[in-house]
This record gives structure tokens, C-alpha cells and sequence, in this order.
């Protein structure tokens, strides 16, 4: 993965990328953000990255274009990271 934070708001989050794959974004407390992301159907999971601890599962992102990752799911005052996973295709 490589830092690519053209993907998000500027101010309002960190991106790691590996395009059509998989991103983790961290969003800055009390911020949303939009992802840019590729056609596809992509799946959240939320982690908590001062306290640590399984990941949280979230929603469901169709792309192409800038989706909003939404809310976290508790304490949105608080740093989240917000891992966006591609779904494969069915065959």
C-alpha cells in the first residue's frame, strides 16, 4: 500500500491505497470524508487506532466516484481508520 491522500478531503483524513483493492483511510476526529473509489462493490471495517481491537464491521460502498465513508459506529469525536475492501466479482 502507498500514501496517496488525493483520494480523501484535504483536513479530513490519511489515505493508504492499493488501487482496486484495498484502502484504510484515517479520519481525524469529528471529520467525514468521501473516498475516491473504482467501479465495484467495496465493504467497511472500522478499527479503533488509540485503543486497538478487532475491526467493526460496517457497510457496503459502490463505486465509481467519491463515496461518503459515513459515520464510525461509536465516539465520533474520536480518531477511526475505516479499511474499504473490494469485493470479487461473482461468478
Amino acid at each position: 500500500m502507498k500514501s496517496d491522500d488525493k483520494l480523501v478531503e484535504a483536513g479530513a483524513a490519511w489515505c493508504l491505497a492499493k488501487p482496486e483493492e484495498v484502502y484504510a483511510v484515517y479520519l481525524f476526529g469529528g471529520k467525514e470524508t468521501k473516498l475516491q473509489l473504482p467501479e465495484g462493490v467495496f465493504t467497511t471495517h472500522w478499527f479503533k487506532p488509540l485503543t486497538g481491537g478487532e475491526l467493526i464491521p460496517g457497510g457496503i460502498l459502490t463505486g465509481p466516484g467519491a463515496v461518503a465513508l459515513g459515520k464510525p459506529p461509536a465516539a465520533p469525536e474520536k480518531d477511526w481508520v475505516v479499511v474499504v475492501r473490494k469485493q470479487p466479482k461473482l461468478k
